[in-house]
């Protein structure tokens, strides 16, 4: 789904998952808890794009992952939405 394909993109263009915790139940709990929309967003935004690795990561390609990674599937652009991204 787009959500993974979120996911993919920021592996792509950073070299590490988006969540990454220091084992596998840290790692899920995180999943779950992410949230990039209103009240979340700041920390979790943070999260993706506060170090080094996201520091090159363009504006359009940050807003598209933004949007792919929302929690809620009908918040997220359609496949069709996506193709027509300046990305």
């Amino acid at each position: 789904d787009s959500w993974a394909l979120g996911c993919v993109i920021y592996q792509c263009l950073t070299g590490r998952p988006p969540i990454l915790e220091a084992d596998e139940s840290l790692t899920r709990n995180r999943i779950v808890a992410f949230n990039l929309d209103e009240g979340g967003k700041d920390d979790d935004e943070a999260h993706l794009f506060g170090d080094n690795h996201s520091a090159s990561v363009e504006p359009s390609a940050k807003k598209l992952i933004v949007q792919l990674l929302k929690r809620h599937a009908i918040e997220r652009p359609s496949m069709q939405q996506v193709a027509r991204e300046d990305f």
